[in-house]
């Protein structure tokens, strides 16, 4: 992924996590040492769009679904991580679930780790 791209992607991780406390993007590495560039307020703004009026993110969209979109967007593999306690796992066998799904079960693991 390019410099842009990177960073692009960086506060689409950001403002998702926002969204959804319980889950996290990331980018499959496909090469070694890539490296996140800090964004900016453009890259803010890309970002938010991105998921609104492209991706139409929201709680009924499946786990498969949004990552489909987001490796279209960016030609890069990328996963969704839920909250297990204190560590995060893939979402692989639970794909068909709703991001709302999956955040509600990582909310509820964690709140037993509390």
């Amino acid at each position: 992924m390019d410099a842009a791209r990177q960073r692009l992607f960086h506060e689409v991780q950001r403002q998702f996590n926002e969204t959804y406390p319980y889950l996290n993007l990331e980018a499959v590495k496909t090469e070694p040492g890539e490296r996140i560039v800090p964004t900016n307020d453009t890259d803010s703004l890309l970002a938010k769009t991105l998921l609104a009026d492209q991706i139409h993110l929201d709680g009924h969209m499946r786990v498969a679904e949004l990552e489909s979109a987001l490796e279209q967007h960016f030609g890069h593999p990328v996963k969704v991580l839920r909250k297990s306690g204190h560590t995060w796992l893939e979402t692989r066998l639970t794909r068909a679930w709703t991001l709302h799904q999956q955040n509600e079960q990582g909310r509820s693991i964690a709140h037993g780790f509390d």
